[in-house]
């Protein structure tokens, strides 16, 4: 029969950080530490019992498995965007267009899914937010660079107990529309040498001369290029061998051209 008394308790391994204290002569187990599911969600403990008297010493060893239950106690994160979109050329545009997805993570996992809201920046309306998934989705008839060159929104997202917010910035690319420009006067501009591989002139009549506003487009439309005034010439030196299109605008006339850049 062995004493009570003479048996001693100790840890002796898994006691990562020291989180745990065990009374030597009780054994009860006490935690003494900060727990975070985070760092580490299990412990293993090797828990020695010594027995000691006169005549004899007796070890033997056990293991305590603590499993450490994950709580809310981290906000979300969420990264700020920046998206570049082209304005609506195209009426085949499907009316509600998905644009990207606002990238959010939570370090307790998914114990309370995240939710997602536009709480500042949309008050035409114009953008919508899937409130589970983040998936951030335009208006595409109402995207008019001349009307709005840029958004700047402001998401919010939820764990249900703590918020982050993220800001979105929807920059519009600006594109012409070839389709509706014509010219009244096909005299009055002739550009060359087309092909170019470098200085492009702009011949115009004096009396349609100032006033203009040219843009260069590359070959899906996106104006790369623009300058406005009494402009007789273009130096397309540092722009890559291809293919482009310049608009020529005056209040009276628009015309649009080929370039060939070699």
């Amino acid at each position: 029969m062995y004493s009570r008394e003479n048996i001693t308790f100790r840890i002796t391994g898994g006691n990562t950080g020291s989180v745990f204290r065990i009374d030597t002569i009780s054994g009860d187990l006490f935690n003494t530490g900060s727990l975070d599911y985070e760092l580490s969600y299990m412990y293993d403990l090797t828990v020695e019992a010594l027995y000691e008297d006169s005549a004899k010493t007796i070890r033997d060893t056990t293991h305590l498995t603590i499993y450490v239950n994950n709580l809310n106690d981290n906000p979300p994160e969420a990264e700020n965007m920046v998206i570049n979109i082209d304005e609506n050329i195209n009426e085949n545009n499907p009316l509600w267009t998905n644009i990207d997805t606002l990238n959010a993570t939570d370090a307790d996992g998914d114990i309370n899914p995240l939710s997602y809201a536009i709480i500042s920046g949309n008050e035409n309306g114009i953008f919508q937010m899937n409130p589970t998934v983040g998936a951030l989705n335009v208006r595409y008839d109402s995207i008019d660079y001349e009307k709005q060159a840029s958004y700047v929104l402001v998401v919010e997202v939820s764990d249900g107990t703590y918020t982050e917010q993220a800001t979105i910035t929807i920059q519009i690319n600006d594109l012409v529309e070839t389709s509706v420009i014509s010219i009244t006067e096909p005299g009055l501009i002739s550009l060359y040498p087309n092909p170019t591989n470098g200085i492009l002139y702009i011949n115009l009549q004096n009396t349609h001369r100032g006033g203009l506003e040219v843009n260069l487009m590359d070959i899906r439309g996106k104006v790369i290029f623009r300058n406005t005034g009494n402009i007789n010439q273009l130096d397309l030196t540092s722009f890559q061998k291809g293919v482009y299109f310049i608009t020529i605008r005056s209040k009276d006339y628009a015309t649009t051209r080929k370039i060939i850049k070699l």
